[in-house]
């Protein structure tokens, strides 16, 4: 009987470890994909993980090949090429609002790795690459329809892929169309990591703080919180065309628990199980007796 206290309690621990565990990650995304496809929907079982379980995506773009995975130039990404005589705004978006799906997790972490002008051309002063990393609003940067309007509610948080003469791209955020600050940060090769973390207030509104390659740039406290709150990664250009390029890559896409929130409730479904162990444990050490 003691070694089936033993098993119980060994048993009790994983199961709590991998429950707790399992639940600070709300979705994400690797962008794996064993094949070229220009749906961006290809392959999600392969791809994402979280609580909010396979979510599809929308997008919006003039030709197929505009948002790809599994390009064999660029594996392991999503490859987003916008151009400006049919959409300059190419953009993708899990289709989900985070606070009508998980309206329990008030603090929550939105993090990416981009590259926005990853086959650019020598000079692309012109093209003016920029990625929009955006939360807190509808879907999209603009909209599916002609003319194309820029949509730029919720918080955008914007990094340009064209070094000034002193090798710094620029970066701005707005809210709500808003720009709240900007500036530079070093330029470099590869991808820049991007991670915006959102704690709810005492006040009721939203502690937000801005990082690029784990270098906090600003942080804010909004008013108040979101009334949507869908995710988009838009690749945006001036001028383009196709034999002069400034595509962006995106790669390892996730949503997770704050981690200065507060604890995270078990999963549906996992309570009764740890209680079952727990009973367990306890009938284990009756009988020892």
């Amino acid at each position: 009987m003691k070694k089936l206290n033993v098993l119980s309690m060994i048993a009790l621990g994983t199961v709590m470890a991998v429950g707790i565990a399992h639940s600070q990650v709300i979705f994400s995304d690797n962008f794996n994909a064993s094949a070229l496809s220009y749906d961006v929907n290809a392959e999600l079982s392969n791809r994402e993980t979280g609580l909010a379980g396979l979510v599809q995506y929308r997008e919006c773009e003039s030709y197929d090949w505009q948002t790809q995975v599994g390009n064999p130039n660029y594996p392991g990404v999503l490859f987003i090429h916008p151009v400006t005589n049919t959409i300059p705004h190419v953009w993708d978006s899990p289709n989900l609002d985070f606070s009508s799906a998980f309206p329990q997790y008030k603090s929550l972490q939105y993090e990416l790795k981009v590259d926005p002008a990853v086959d650019a051309a020598s000079d692309v002063s012109a093209l003016n690459p920029r990625f929009w990393f955006k939360f807190g609003g509808v879907q999209g940067s603009t909209q599916m329809s002609p003319g194309y309007p820029v949509i730029n509610d919720g918080i955008i948080l914007e990094l340009c892929g064209c070094a000034n003469s002193d090798g710094k791209n620029p970066y701005r955020i707005t809210d709500n169309g808003t720009e709240i600050t900007s500036g530079l940060i070093n330029a470099h090769d590869g991808m820049y990591a991007l991670k915006v973390i959102t704690n709810e207030s005492l006040a009721g509104g939203y502690d937000i703080n801005f990082n690029i390659d784990d270098n906090s740039i600003y942080s804010y406290t909004r008013a108040s919180g979101f009334a949507t709150n869908y995710i988009s990664v838009s690749s945006i250009v001036d001028s383009q065309a196709a034999s002069n390029a400034a595509s962006a890559v995106v790669d390892d896409f996730n949503v997770s628990v704050s981690p200065a929130a507060a604890p995270v409730p078990e999963p549906a479904g996992l309570t009764g199980l740890i209680t079952g162990f727990v009973t367990l444990v306890g009938v284990g050490f009756r009988r020892k007796k």
